[in-house]
């Protein structure tokens, strides 16, 4: 209960944990941001930790940026395309957000999101 009390004062929260919302975990953590990512399921990855059955995932340029700050290894095609093992993504993502800062709750879902300018007392 105490870490779930830490983590309860955040700057951000993010909702989900696939591949665009981990990215952004990370990003905003690596800010300085006190970032929080929570998903419903018990894994991270979105669609492709649970559902895509390609051995590769196939990206336009340009996110290579991302995948060389995560240090995740991809192929660049002659055509400016990216391949990557999509296994080896998630993992780097969720290993980038949880090493800038970020923590990652699974199996929790978010019903509602209410927003205030101030805190309550």
């Amino acid at each position: 209960m105490e870490y779930l009390d830490k983590i309860a004062e955040v700057d951000v929260i993010v909702v989900g944990a696939g591949p665009a919302e981990l990215t952004a975990g990370y990003y905003l953590a690596r800010k300085g941001l006190k970032t929080l990512i929570i998903e419903k399921r018990i894994s991270f990855g979105g669609g492709i930790g649970r559902g895509m059955l390609f051995p590769r995932i196939v990206l336009a340029k340009p996110p290579d940026e991302i995948l060389r700050d995560i240090k995740c290894k991809y192929e660049e095609t002659s055509d400016n395309v990216l391949i990557v093992d999509p296994a080896e993504l998630i993992a780097k993502l969720a290993t980038a957000a949880v090493d800038a800062g970020a923590n990652i709750l699974l199996g929790v879902t978010v019903d509602d999101v209410i927003y205030r300018e101030s805190p309550c007392v």
